[in-house]
């Protein structure tokens, strides 16, 4: 079983289409159950998804976003030698 739709207009004014292969029959119920308790089509339900997950960063996209803010503001050096410095001054 095949799910096909359009999802919205491209830069020319085109719809933009998107098939599901090989979808079995028992998932697209799935699919067509929650579309109808959430007042939805088929079409728009499968495009809320589908929205949804592009508009949601991966884990990989947040790790590649916040790389600088991974970064130590403070050398790792400095923070060793003013830990042993405390420790001297503390014996």
């Amino acid at each position: 079983m095949s799910l096909a739709f359009a999802l919205k207009r491209n830069q020319n004014g085109n719809m933009s289409r998107i098939s599901i292969r090989n979808l079995p029959p028992e998932i697209r119920n799935v699919l067509q159950q929650r579309a109808a308790i959430s007042g939805l089509t088929l079409e728009q339900y499968v495009s809320q998804i589908i929205t949804e997950s592009a508009n949601t960063l991966t884990w990989e996209e947040v790790f590649e976003q916040t790389a600088d803010l991974r970064r130590p503001l403070v050398p790792n050096d400095f923070v060793l030698t003013a830990i042993g410095d405390a420790r001297d001054h503390r014996d």
